[in-house]
């Protein structure tokens, strides 16, 4: 079974990312790949065994950053909805 690989990003905080984004910007599929991630960073996972020799660390932070972007992107489109909405209310008045 593969080492950890230092050098890539450490996991996220997912705890702290959930507590921001749950459940507005959260979806299943999304929970579905924070749960893959979290097992293929585990050293005794099966799923990290089977995928020995393609740098599981790798690929855990790559669908890490996908879903940490994602739920950013949530939040500003939100932010960017709400300012809009002032913005024309403040135009009807």
């Amino acid at each position: 079974m593969s080492q950890r690989d230092d050098a890539y990003p450490k996991p996220l905080r997912w705890a702290r990312l959930y507590k921001r984004h749950f459940p507005h910007r959260t979806d299943p599929m999304s929970r579905h790949v924070k749960v893959i991630s979290e097992s293929m960073r585990r050293l005794r996972s099966p799923l990290r065994a089977a995928l020995d020799g393609y740098e599981p660390d790798h690929m855990a932070a790559s669908l890490e950053a996908t879903v940490k972007m994602l739920w950013d992107a949530r939040e500003e489109i939100e932010r960017l909805k709400a300012k809009q909405g002032r913005l024309r209310s403040n135009a009807d008045a």
